[in-house]
């Protein structure tokens, strides 16, 4: 997932889940040719804290700073990035090329009355929507307690 980027020439912070490894990358950062480019191999900032794969669907769970660890690593704030653009990709393969699917989307991290809050305030009820909040699914936000101080 690429963060604060509506497309690669964005130039986003992204994490990237490959065949067994995890790791961070700055991408398009190759001139003419960065909306195309892999980008730079970023320090490690994430801490996997489960890799599982259940009918066919992988799921990585992981944890980092809020703070970036350089200026190429996103820097949370909920004061101040109450909502966040992404982009997202699926590859043929293990190696960077063309995408085999992508897309983007927003994730909004305010309450109903426009307040702050963390995608996992435990038994909070949420909705995923479309844009102009159609095709809605609800959930109720349970997430695992920390397991470390993020800030």
């Amino acid at each position: 997932a690429g963060l604060h980027a509506l497309v690669m020439s964005d130039q986003p912070y992204t994490i990237v889940v490959a065949g067994e490894e995890v790791f961070e990358q700055k991408l398009g950062t190759c001139g003419e040719e960065a909306q195309h480019c892999a980008g730079t191999r970023l320090a490690a900032s994430v801490t996997v804290l489960s890799d599982s794969v259940s009918g066919g669907v992988r799921t990585v769970e992981m944890s980092r700073p809020l703070r970036g660890r350089t200026d190429d690593h996103y820097s949370f704030s909920l004061a101040a990035n109450t909502t966040l653009n992404l982009i997202t990709a699926v590859g043929y393969s293990h190696a960077f090329g063309h995408h085999k699917a992508h897309h983007h989307a927003t994730l909004t991290l305010t309450d109903a009355a426009g307040a702050p809050t963390c995608v996992c305030d435990q038994g909070g009820r949420g909705d995923l929507c479309h844009d102009g909040g159609t095709g809605c699914a609800h959930f109720v936000k349970e997430c695992a307690p920390p397991r470390h101080d993020a800030a």
